[in-house]
């Protein structure tokens, strides 16, 4: 078992300073023969998964894009609400950032926005001026005083890698990078809060038929980041949180 150290950025009024707020996600390590896999074990699966499509008489499109149902949840995959009576994860699209069975799981919401933008937090003038625009999402409900952000840009100070291509944390490096004019403040989603689950809750959830489990490229991940279908294919959109629901069910192939 291996474990990290991650941090996440303390809202104002929350109740606590600027400290760093300290979690920690663990994994096992992978035998697999580096000869016989990827640098990216995931894709090395989607590949598999693709071949037996193809067998099955499937058409599959080459792309970098793909995204495919599995059957227990892990680090970096999606799950995706499978009924409306959720609540407020109804229609929800959620990064699985840590799990384990034994653990707990945690996540951040993709898709549920609120009516406010970074600029009403009363954060730093130099995150104000850089993110002030970009919209506040919530990642979950607990600890909702803490700041998170999730984007694409390996460049970024201070995150941490997800899965390949898809980074958390580094609120003060994205606002540099913004204020320098090195990156559009729109490859950033910033969140309030995150979800999480207690030691095989998530694993019961599934089973009683609350979520879709899906694995998903970071081109397809970095979509839902940014809100930009494009590649997603047809279908109609009416509605922030429920059209990024809708475009990761139609790229994995499941109806809706």
């Amino acid at each position: 078992m291996y474990r990290q150290r991650v941090q996440a950025r303390a809202l104002p009024g929350g109740g606590e300073e600027e400290d760093d707020h300290v979690f920690y996600y663990y994994g096992d390590e992978i035998g697999y023969d580096v000869d016989a896999v990827t640098a990216d074990w995931r894709e090395y699966r989607a590949g598999l998964v693709a071949e037996e499509h193809l067998h099955a008489g499937v058409e599959i499109q080459q792309s970098n894009r793909w995204s495919h149902q599995i059957s227990h949840p892990e680090k970096g995959c999606l799950l995706v609400a499978r009924r409306p009576d959720l609540g407020m994860f109804s229609y929800s699209v959620i990064l699985i950032t840590e799990h384990d069975d034994e653990i707990g799981s945690s996540g951040l919401v993709l898709n549920m926005p609120t009516p406010l933008h970074i600029a009403n937090l009363g954060l730093e003038m130099h995150i104000a001026e850089s993110l002030g625009q970009c919209p506040l999402y919530i990642g979950g409900p607990v600890t909702r005083n803490l700041l998170h952000v999730l984007h694409g840009n390996e460049s970024v100070e201070g995150s941490r890698e997800i899965i390949k291509g898809v980074y958390a944390g580094g609120v003060e490096s994205a606002a540099e990078l913004v204020l320098q004019g090195a990156v559009d403040p729109s490859e950033f989603r910033l969140l309030a809060g995150y979800s999480g689950w207690e030691p095989y809750q998530l694993a019961t959830e599934i089973q009683n038929g609350a979520w879709h489990v899906i694995s998903a490229s970071s081109d397809v991940i970095n979509g839902c980041i940014k809100g930009d279908y494009t590649g997603f294919g047809q279908f109609s959109m009416s509605d922030t949180k429920v059209d990024c629901w809708k475009a990761i069910l139609h790229e994995t192939g499941i109806p809706f």
